[in-house]
């Protein structure tokens, strides 16, 4: 008995690091938090809308980065990317953090892991995307986002499949990938012929563009897409329908 209070007792426990805004007293509250992913989901939102908000979700992958699952990790980049797109040179920054490496390295793990999900279509897009507006070719992450994309082709909604497939065609990986990409292309073509209508002219005109860029063109698909555009044309606008992405 003598001595707990100093010794063993205490060292049971890790000490618990705050974060910024928080007291002593919500410490112990803390500890459970840190493993629930919707709370960190939170903290990556919370951190996005903050001053030098790159810095400060980079602060909290650090800090979460073995508690994330695939939506933590794809809200992260997707945060961080968008963020790039409004802070100039961000994304060389970003390219050469140790932080967005191991970032990286984690969607790997994640993707390996993964198990049906009805939210990963959304995540293999966010993912993709951020790849693409960041220019980053991590062949690792892209290879299994294609396949798994591939294995899951009948969940993804019209917007997630046009953004997925223009990030590849971005990336230029249709030469260098051609053993997921062809594949990936052939399955999305399929999908988009099915979930075509009411798409909408941006998901449209992003897929059209992403077939002709990657050089995997569909006359089959084209010939739809063209028809179904003739519907939506009165709710089109004049922006470059990849040049922003859902939140």
């Amino acid at each position: 008995m003598k001595g707990r209070g100093k010794g063993r007792g205490r060292a049971k426990t890790e000490p618990t690091a705050l974060v910024e805004g928080e007291t002593g007293g919500t410490r112990g509250n803390l500890v459970g938090k840190r493993t629930s992913c919707p709370w960190i989901n939170s903290q990556i939102i919370q951190a996005s809308k903050e001053d030098n908000a790159i810095q400060r979700i980079l602060g909290v992958v650090e800090m979460c980065i073995k508690d994330m699952n695939l939506v933590n990790l794809s809200t992260s980049l997707h945060r961080l990317a968008k963020l790039s797109v409004m802070t100039p040179h961000s994304d060389r920054m970003l390219r050469q953090s140790p932080v967005m490496k191991l970032l990286l390295t984690s969607i790997a793990t994640a993707f390996c892991a993964v198990e049906e999900d009805p939210s990963l279509p959304q995540s293999l897009s966010n993912i993709t995307w951020s790849l693409a507006t960041l220019r980053i070719v991590d062949y690792k992450v892209l290879e299994m986002a294609g396949t798994l994309a591939i294995a899951n082709m009948k969940d993804f909604k019209a917007f997630e499949l046009a953004s997925l497939l223009w990030s590849f065609a971005k990336l230029g990986c249709a030469d260098t990938m051609t053993p997921v990409v062809s594949p990936l292309f052939r399955a999305a073509t399929g999908r988009l012929m099915a979930c075509m209508n009411g798409a909408g002219f941006r998901s449209l005109a992003t897929a059209a563009w992403a077939f002709a860029t990657a050089r995997q063109a569909s006359q089959r698909l084209f010939r739809a897409i063209a028809k179904e555009v003739q519907t939506c044309l009165p709710s089109a606008n004049s922006q470059e329908p990849w040049g922003s992405h859902p939140a």
